[in-house]
């Protein structure tokens, strides 16, 4: 999870991303960064205005988190293994029924690196609940 600013780079090791997505669970919160090329105001007032959707799919033991921005961004998806991370920086949700984990959303310029948005929203408590199941699958077994 990035705790940089609006304004600020993304990552001190790189200038420019291709177009694409990341997702990571870290530090307790679920962090999607999307890497899009030259966003107009209207995309990046929609990222921050818009109504977001998300879901997921489990395949093996890759998770697809799948989002789209309504407006903005159709349906995309972003895989993601608990076992990308180091040991040391893997952890699992806590798992208290009826709470409601957060989303944290970047958005990067990819020509420069740039953070160009941030939104957080509230996942509704079932997606959470299949997201921390998954993690935890995830981490019983091995990739």
């Amino acid at each position: 999870m990035t705790t940089r600013l609006v304004g600020e780079i993304y990552s001190s090791k790189h200038t420019q991303y291709s177009e694409a997505t990341q997702y990571c669970y870290y530090n307790g919160v679920h962090d999607l960064a999307l890497f899009w090329t030259k966003p107009t105001p209207t995309e990046i007032n929609g990222f921050l205005s818009q109504p977001v959707e998300i879901s997921h799919y489990v395949e093996g033991p890759i998770l697809f988190l799948l989002y789209r921005i309504v407006d903005i961004c159709e349906w995309s998806d972003v895989a993601y293994n608990i076992h990308q991370l180091r040991d040391e920086a893997r952890e699992l949700p806590a798992d208290i029924p009826g709470n409601r984990d957060q989303l944290q959303m970047t958005l990067v310029n990819a020509g420069n690196g740039i953070i160009l948005a941030k939104h957080k929203l509230g996942l509704s408590p079932a997606i959470t609940q299949k997201l921390r199941h998954t993690l935890q699958e995830q981490m019983k077994t091995p990739l």
